[in-house]
């Protein structure tokens, strides 16, 4: 999944008379450089970005869209969930899914996507395929009262960090 780069930027150093707190400051961000370097080199061979050769963070369009659901219609939309699930984790980067902890009718879906281009053109080629138009979209749209989506652009770290929280919803693959 290719995003866009964001130079790592460094904080301007004050001139240090003392020799040793400028040696002490510059190992320290060469050791930062380092660990970053390392973290993005293993994030690209775990497929979670591009390969990166320069100190850049990737960064991502995310979507976070949450559904207000009809009264008593959870259960019903869990089902349609677990069926509809594997289809958009096929088709789009999912990050996590589930139920809110402030309201019982509530539920998020958090996908992150290369570009906002991106977002667009997998959302149109997705809901408008007859796969999902035949297949779940029906029996969720039945069970949804209304849903906003949020757009934000975040750090590859910070997705998988999103990631990684995802033990409370249906994570059907």
């Amino acid at each position: 999944m290719q995003g866009r780069f964001q130079p790592l930027r460094l904080p301007r150093l004050p001139f240090q008379k003392n020799k040793l707190a400028d040696e002490k400051i510059r190992l320290s961000i060469v050791a930062q450089r380092r660990q970053q370097s390392q973290t993005l080199r293993v994030a690209a061979r775990l497929g979670w970005g591009s390969p990166v050769h320069s100190l850049a963070f990737t960064m991502y369009t995310i979507e976070i869209r949450t559904y207000r659901l009809k009264p008593e219609a959870s259960s019903q939309f869990e089902l349609a969930m677990k069926r509809a699930l594997p289809m958009v984790r096929a088709s789009m980067n999912v990050v996590a899914f589930g139920r809110t902890d402030h309201e019982g009718e509530s539920y998020f879906l958090i996908r992150a996507f290369s570009s906002e281009a991106d977002l667009k053109l997998k959302q149109e080629t997705f809901y408008s395929s007859l796969a999902w138009r035949n297949g779940p979209r029906e029996p969720l749209v039945e069970c949804i009262d209304t849903y906003v989506n949020t757009i934000v652009q975040m750090s590859e770290q910070s997705v998988n960090e999103l990631r990684s929280q995802d033990g409370k919803g249906l994570n059907a693959s």
